[in-house]
């Protein structure tokens, strides 16, 4: 029930080192979550799943920006990418 997560989970949110996987990095955290009780992420405070789910959201956030190419100015810190319109 422990995931040692690394830099594949991070808080506030992950640092991108391959944006060509994202979407499947964002597959495979919903799986982790399904299995994680405890979560030690690369950066941040450990936590449960919840920090694993939140992750994925941003990912798939970013990729909905990106199809939706929205300018670079937008994506702020304290931006929600899961609902920008």
């Amino acid at each position: 029930g422990v995931l040692v997560a690394g830099d594949a989970v991070e808080d506030p949110f992950p640092s991108i080192g391959d944006p060509l996987s994202v979407g499947s990095w964002a597959d495979a955290l919903d799986g982790w979550a399904e299995t994680a009780r405890f979560v030690i992420p690369g950066h941040g405070e450990p936590g449960g799943p919840e920090l694993v789910r939140r992750n994925a959201r941003y990912l798939r956030g970013l990729i909905g920006v990106a199809r939706r190419s929205t300018p670079y100015p937008v994506l702020k810190p304290d931006t929600s990418l899961w609902t920008l319109d």
